[in-house]
Protein backbone atom coordinates (compact mmCIF):
# COMPACT_ATOMS: atom_id res chain seq x y z
CA UNK A 1 0.00 0.00 0.00
CA UNK A 2 2.64 2.51 0.91
CA UNK A 3 4.37 1.61 -2.40
CA UNK A 4 1.34 2.57 -4.35
CA UNK A 5 0.83 5.97 -2.15
CA UNK A 6 4.18 6.75 -3.19
CA UNK A 7 4.08 6.05 -6.71
CA UNK A 8 0.26 7.67 -6.50
CA UNK A 9 2.16 11.04 -5.03
CA UNK A 10 4.92 11.10 -7.76
CA UNK A 11 2.68 10.67 -10.46
CA UNK A 12 0.74 13.64 -9.39
CA UNK A 13 3.40 15.90 -8.91
CA UNK A 14 4.95 15.20 -12.50
CA UNK A 15 1.26 15.98 -13.69
CA UNK A 16 1.29 18.99 -11.57
CA UNK A 17 4.29 20.74 -13.27
CA UNK A 18 2.80 21.94 -16.57
CA UNK A 19 -0.05 23.29 -15.66
CA UNK A 20 1.75 25.10 -12.24
CA UNK A 21 4.28 27.19 -15.08
CA UNK A 22 1.19 27.92 -16.81
CA UNK A 23 0.29 29.91 -13.75
CA UNK A 24 2.85 30.50 -12.29
CA UNK A 25 3.85 32.49 -15.66
CA UNK A 26 0.64 34.98 -14.91
CA UNK A 27 1.39 35.52 -10.78
CA UNK A 28 3.58 37.69 -8.98
CA UNK A 29 6.21 35.98 -6.88
CA UNK A 30 3.94 36.66 -3.19
CA UNK A 31 1.18 34.64 -4.86
CA UNK A 32 3.37 32.28 -5.81
CA UNK A 33 4.83 31.56 -2.34
CA UNK A 34 1.12 31.33 -1.02
CA UNK A 35 0.22 28.89 -3.33
CA UNK A 36 2.85 26.79 -2.18
CA UNK A 37 0.79 26.35 1.01
CA UNK A 38 -1.72 25.12 -0.91
CA UNK A 39 0.17 20.88 -0.53
CA UNK A 40 3.18 19.40 0.05
CA UNK A 41 3.09 18.15 -3.41
CA UNK A 42 2.32 21.76 -5.10
CA UNK A 43 5.03 23.12 -2.91
CA UNK A 44 7.55 20.23 -4.08
CA UNK A 45 6.65 20.97 -8.11
CA UNK A 46 6.74 25.03 -7.26
CA UNK A 47 9.88 24.71 -6.33
CA UNK A 48 11.27 22.87 -9.12
CA UNK A 49 10.01 25.24 -11.59
CA UNK A 50 11.21 28.53 -9.64
CA UNK A 51 14.58 28.87 -11.20
CA UNK A 52 12.86 28.61 -14.85
CA UNK A 53 10.48 31.44 -13.64
CA UNK A 54 12.81 33.06 -12.19
CA UNK A 55 14.99 33.65 -15.15
CA UNK A 56 11.74 34.30 -17.77
CA UNK A 57 11.38 37.36 -15.75
CA UNK A 58 14.99 38.52 -16.16
CA UNK A 59 15.83 37.37 -12.63
CA UNK A 60 18.82 35.63 -11.22
CA UNK A 61 17.47 31.90 -11.30
CA UNK A 62 18.60 31.00 -7.80
CA UNK A 63 17.24 34.20 -5.72
CA UNK A 64 14.16 32.85 -3.47
CA UNK A 65 10.49 33.93 -3.63
CA UNK A 66 11.11 36.20 -1.01
CA UNK A 67 13.96 37.93 -3.02
CA UNK A 68 12.08 37.80 -6.26
CA UNK A 69 8.69 39.49 -4.34
CA UNK A 70 10.88 41.96 -2.05
CA UNK A 71 12.48 43.48 -5.87
CA UNK A 72 8.77 43.06 -8.08
CA UNK A 73 6.88 45.36 -5.23
CA UNK A 74 10.37 47.71 -4.93
CA UNK A 75 9.43 51.39 -5.37
CA UNK A 76 12.85 51.82 -7.14
CA UNK A 77 15.53 48.95 -8.00
CA UNK A 78 18.78 49.48 -9.13
CA UNK A 79 21.28 46.29 -9.69
CA UNK A 80 24.41 48.52 -9.79
CA UNK A 81 25.03 46.73 -13.04
CA UNK A 82 24.83 49.51 -15.67
CA UNK A 83 27.39 52.89 -14.75
CA UNK A 84 25.79 54.85 -17.91
CA UNK A 85 22.30 55.08 -15.45
CA UNK A 86 24.54 57.13 -12.88
CA UNK A 87 24.80 60.70 -13.63
CA UNK A 88 28.57 61.86 -13.91
CA UNK A 89 29.55 64.61 -11.40
CA UNK A 90 32.58 66.98 -12.46
CA UNK A 91 34.45 64.17 -12.50
CA UNK A 92 37.42 65.93 -14.22
CA UNK A 93 40.74 67.96 -12.88
CA UNK A 94 43.09 69.15 -15.33
CA UNK A 95 41.59 66.84 -17.32
CA UNK A 96 41.40 63.68 -15.23
CA UNK A 97 39.00 61.23 -13.60
CA UNK A 98 38.94 61.77 -10.04
CA UNK A 99 35.80 58.68 -10.04
CA UNK A 100 35.63 56.20 -12.60
CA UNK A 101 32.33 53.71 -12.23
CA UNK A 102 32.86 50.01 -13.96
CA UNK A 103 30.80 47.25 -14.18
CA UNK A 104 32.00 43.81 -12.64
CA UNK A 105 30.45 40.46 -11.89
CA UNK A 106 31.24 38.44 -9.04
CA UNK A 107 33.40 34.86 -9.87
CA UNK A 108 30.65 33.04 -9.18
CA UNK A 109 28.34 35.50 -11.63
CA UNK A 110 25.83 36.59 -8.94
CA UNK A 111 24.78 39.76 -8.95
CA UNK A 112 26.63 42.40 -10.92
CA UNK A 113 28.75 45.12 -8.83
CA UNK A 114 29.46 48.73 -9.71
CA UNK A 115 32.73 49.50 -8.75
CA UNK A 116 33.65 53.38 -7.60
CA UNK A 117 37.39 53.83 -8.15
CA UNK A 118 39.87 57.05 -6.99
CA UNK A 119 38.12 60.54 -5.45
CA UNK A 120 38.68 63.68 -4.43
CA UNK A 121 40.67 63.53 -1.15
CA UNK A 122 37.89 65.70 0.78
CA UNK A 123 37.57 68.28 -1.92
CA UNK A 124 34.17 68.23 -3.20
CA UNK A 125 31.64 65.71 -4.51
CA UNK A 126 32.20 62.75 -7.63
CA UNK A 127 30.94 59.94 -8.61
CA UNK A 128 27.13 59.77 -9.59
CA UNK A 129 23.92 60.28 -8.95
CA UNK A 130 20.35 59.48 -10.20
CA UNK A 131 16.90 60.57 -9.90
CA UNK A 132 15.16 57.92 -7.68
CA UNK A 133 11.59 59.60 -8.01
CA UNK A 134 10.37 62.55 -9.32
CA UNK A 135 7.53 63.03 -6.87
CA UNK A 136 9.58 61.58 -4.25
CA UNK A 137 9.10 58.12 -2.03
CA UNK A 138 9.29 57.07 2.14
CA UNK A 139 10.63 53.52 1.70
CA UNK A 140 10.01 51.43 4.55
CA UNK A 141 13.86 49.46 3.79
CA UNK A 142 16.52 50.72 2.00
CA UNK A 143 18.90 48.00 1.51
CA UNK A 144 22.30 47.32 -0.74
CA UNK A 145 25.48 45.35 -0.90
CA UNK A 146 28.88 46.88 -0.31
CA UNK A 147 32.61 46.04 -1.24
CA UNK A 148 35.30 47.77 0.38
CA UNK A 149 38.70 46.41 -1.32
CA UNK A 150 40.92 49.36 0.52
CA UNK A 151 40.15 48.91 3.75
CA UNK A 152 42.91 51.58 5.09
CA UNK A 153 41.02 53.97 2.77
CA UNK A 154 37.55 56.05 3.06
CA UNK A 155 34.85 55.71 0.84
CA UNK A 156 31.99 53.85 -0.24
CA UNK A 157 29.28 56.56 0.20
CA UNK A 158 25.37 56.25 -0.62
CA UNK A 159 23.58 58.98 -0.67
CA UNK A 160 19.48 59.50 -0.42
CA UNK A 161 18.10 63.06 -0.69
CA UNK A 162 15.00 65.35 -1.52
CA UNK A 163 16.99 67.76 -3.49
CA UNK A 164 20.07 68.57 -5.41
CA UNK A 165 22.49 71.28 -5.07
CA UNK A 166 24.82 72.46 -7.70
CA UNK A 167 26.38 68.70 -8.71
CA UNK A 168 25.81 67.63 -5.04
CA UNK A 169 22.73 66.62 -2.96
CA UNK A 170 21.62 69.13 -0.43
CA UNK A 171 19.79 68.29 3.07
CA UNK A 172 20.67 64.40 3.12
CA UNK A 173 17.76 61.65 4.61
CA UNK A 174 20.22 59.39 4.69
CA UNK A 175 24.02 58.79 4.44
CA UNK A 176 25.91 55.91 4.26
CA UNK A 177 29.60 55.41 4.28
CA UNK A 178 32.82 53.27 5.30
CA UNK A 179 35.28 55.34 7.45
CA UNK A 180 39.37 54.27 6.91
CA UNK A 181 42.65 54.44 9.02
CA UNK A 182 42.34 58.43 8.98
CA UNK A 183 39.09 59.15 11.17
CA UNK A 184 39.18 58.42 15.18
CA UNK A 185 36.67 55.48 14.11
CA UNK A 186 38.93 53.31 11.80
CA UNK A 187 37.74 50.72 9.46
CA UNK A 188 34.14 50.97 10.19
CA UNK A 189 30.38 51.94 8.40
CA UNK A 190 28.48 54.65 9.26
CA UNK A 191 24.95 56.13 8.85
CA UNK A 192 23.65 59.32 9.25
CA UNK A 193 21.21 61.98 8.32
CA UNK A 194 22.01 65.58 7.72
CA UNK A 195 25.40 66.56 7.07
CA UNK A 196 28.81 66.73 10.40
CA UNK A 197 29.16 70.36 9.26
CA UNK A 198 25.68 70.92 10.19
CA UNK A 199 26.50 69.01 13.58
CA UNK A 200 24.83 66.17 13.26
CA UNK A 201 25.76 62.72 14.51
CA UNK A 202 27.09 59.78 12.64
CA UNK A 203 26.43 56.43 13.59
CA UNK A 204 29.40 54.14 13.79
CA UNK A 205 28.54 50.40 12.75
CA UNK A 206 31.85 48.27 14.06
CA UNK A 207 32.09 44.79 12.11
CA UNK A 208 34.01 42.53 14.40
CA UNK A 209 36.87 41.93 14.47
CA UNK A 210 37.00 44.41 11.15
CA UNK A 211 35.80 45.12 7.79
CA UNK A 212 37.32 42.25 5.49
CA UNK A 213 38.94 43.80 2.03
CA UNK A 214 36.53 42.55 -0.91
CA UNK A 215 34.27 40.61 1.10
CA UNK A 216 30.56 41.34 0.34
CA UNK A 217 28.44 43.05 2.98
CA UNK A 218 24.43 42.74 2.94
CA UNK A 219 23.20 46.52 4.72
CA UNK A 220 19.16 47.22 5.28
CA UNK A 221 18.02 50.45 6.81
CA UNK A 222 14.83 50.54 8.54
CA UNK A 223 13.43 53.89 7.98
CA UNK A 224 10.21 54.80 10.59
CA UNK A 225 8.55 57.87 8.41
CA UNK A 226 5.70 58.16 11.56
CA UNK A 227 8.30 58.30 14.14
CA UNK A 228 11.43 59.83 12.23
CA UNK A 229 13.76 56.83 13.76
CA UNK A 230 15.76 54.99 11.44
CA UNK A 231 17.38 51.31 12.47
CA UNK A 232 20.12 49.44 10.55
CA UNK A 233 21.09 46.13 10.14
CA UNK A 234 24.35 44.61 8.53
CA UNK A 235 24.58 41.33 7.89
CA UNK A 236 21.54 40.13 10.12
CA UNK A 237 22.82 42.14 13.27
CA UNK A 238 21.62 44.99 14.52
CA UNK A 239 23.98 48.11 14.90
CA UNK A 240 21.67 51.18 15.14
CA UNK A 241 18.33 51.15 16.68
CA UNK A 242 15.63 53.74 16.67
CA UNK A 243 17.85 57.27 16.15
CA UNK A 244 16.53 60.36 14.86
CA UNK A 245 16.66 60.55 10.69
CA UNK A 246 15.34 63.82 9.04
CA UNK A 247 12.17 61.93 7.37
CA UNK A 248 10.70 66.03 6.28
CA UNK A 249 10.92 65.46 2.82
CA UNK A 250 10.46 62.11 0.67
CA UNK A 251 13.56 60.70 -1.21
CA UNK A 252 14.03 62.06 -4.39
CA UNK A 253 17.75 61.57 -5.33
CA UNK A 254 20.49 58.86 -4.80
CA UNK A 255 24.60 59.36 -4.99
CA UNK A 256 26.94 56.99 -4.66
CA UNK A 257 31.26 58.65 -4.78
CA UNK A 258 34.50 57.69 -2.51
CA UNK A 259 36.32 60.38 -1.24
CA UNK A 260 40.18 59.53 -0.90
CA UNK A 261 42.05 59.27 -4.73
CA UNK A 262 43.16 55.60 -3.81
CA UNK A 263 39.41 54.12 -2.78
CA UNK A 264 38.02 51.52 -4.49
CA UNK A 265 34.94 49.82 -3.43
CA UNK A 266 31.85 48.75 -4.97
CA UNK A 267 27.69 48.52 -4.54
CA UNK A 268 25.19 45.84 -5.73
CA UNK A 269 21.62 45.65 -5.52
CA UNK A 270 20.34 48.79 -4.34
CA UNK A 271 16.33 48.66 -3.15
CA UNK A 272 14.28 51.12 -1.59
CA UNK A 273 10.89 49.67 -0.96
CA UNK A 274 8.57 48.28 1.73
CA UNK A 275 10.02 44.95 1.84
CA UNK A 276 13.78 43.97 2.80
CA UNK A 277 15.40 40.99 0.75
CA UNK A 278 17.64 39.43 2.66
CA UNK A 279 16.54 36.39 4.10
CA UNK A 280 17.45 37.19 8.00
CA UNK A 281 15.33 40.46 7.94
CA UNK A 282 12.17 39.38 8.96
CA UNK A 283 14.49 38.23 12.31
CA UNK A 284 15.73 41.69 13.33
CA UNK A 285 12.85 43.75 12.28
CA UNK A 286 12.56 46.67 14.89
CA UNK A 287 9.84 46.16 18.02
CA UNK A 288 6.94 47.66 15.57
CA UNK A 289 7.41 45.97 12.23
CA UNK A 290 8.47 43.06 14.19
CA UNK A 291 5.02 43.03 16.28
CA UNK A 292 3.25 43.16 12.34
CA UNK A 293 5.73 40.05 10.75
CA UNK A 294 4.76 37.98 14.23
CA UNK A 295 0.42 38.56 12.63
CA UNK A 296 1.97 37.47 9.51
CA UNK A 297 3.81 34.43 10.83
CA UNK A 298 0.47 33.10 12.85
CA UNK A 299 -1.88 33.67 10.15
CA UNK A 300 0.96 32.12 8.08
CA UNK A 301 0.99 29.11 10.66
CA UNK A 302 -2.61 28.54 10.58
CA UNK A 303 -2.71 28.48 6.79
CA UNK A 304 -0.32 25.69 6.62
CA UNK A 305 -2.06 23.40 9.59
CA UNK A 306 -5.22 23.56 7.29
CA UNK A 307 -3.89 23.04 3.58
CA UNK A 308 -3.07 19.40 3.68
CA UNK A 309 -6.01 19.48 1.38
CA UNK A 310 -8.15 21.94 -0.17
CA UNK A 311 -11.25 23.10 0.83
CA UNK A 312 -14.05 25.96 -0.60
CA UNK A 313 -12.42 28.37 2.17
CA UNK A 314 -9.09 27.96 0.63
CA UNK A 315 -9.86 28.89 -3.09
CA UNK A 316 -11.30 31.94 -1.70
CA UNK A 317 -8.16 32.46 0.53
CA UNK A 318 -6.44 31.90 -2.27
CA UNK A 319 -8.60 33.94 -4.42
CA UNK A 320 -8.66 36.65 -2.74
CA UNK A 321 -4.97 37.11 -1.70
CA UNK A 322 -3.22 35.42 -4.96
CA UNK A 323 -5.58 36.68 -7.59
CA UNK A 324 -7.84 34.50 -10.33
CA UNK A 325 -4.47 32.99 -11.19
CA UNK A 326 -4.16 31.42 -8.32
CA UNK A 327 -7.32 30.26 -7.97
CA UNK A 328 -7.11 28.49 -11.22
CA UNK A 329 -4.20 26.58 -10.39
CA UNK A 330 -5.29 25.41 -6.82
CA UNK A 331 -8.57 24.25 -8.37
CA UNK A 332 -6.61 22.41 -11.16
CA UNK A 333 -4.66 21.24 -8.27
CA UNK A 334 -7.79 19.91 -6.37
CA UNK A 335 -9.25 17.78 -9.55
CA UNK A 336 -5.67 16.58 -9.82
CA UNK A 337 -4.82 15.46 -5.66
CA UNK A 338 -8.48 13.93 -5.84
CA UNK A 339 -8.01 11.74 -9.12
CA UNK A 340 -4.79 10.57 -8.05
CA UNK A 341 -6.49 9.71 -4.50
CA UNK A 342 -9.10 8.01 -5.79
CA UNK A 343 -6.90 6.09 -8.16
CA UNK A 344 -4.55 5.25 -5.19
CA UNK A 345 -7.58 4.06 -3.43
CA UNK A 346 -8.11 1.39 -5.88
CA UNK A 347 -4.35 0.48 -6.38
Amino acid sequence: MTASFDKAASLEEVSLIPILLDALELMPAHSIARLQLASSHIRSSTEKLRSRVLSRRGLPDYWSWHKAHAVEAALFVDPLGDPGVWIPGPNYKDNTPCNTMESDADHDQSAPWLWLSGGTDWQGFQGGFRVVSDEGIRPTWVSFRVKVSTPELSGAFLTLSSQRHTWGLADPVLVFSYKGDETSQKRCFAVQTGATQNGDVSHTCNISPEVVCDSPYEVAVYLDWSSSVMSVFIDGTQHVDRVPFKGFHPIRFAAIYNWRSRARTAFSELLLGHDCPFEWAPKQLPAAARASSAGNARCSSRCRSGAKRLSSTRFLHLAFYGGSAALLAAVAAQQLLSTFSDSASHI
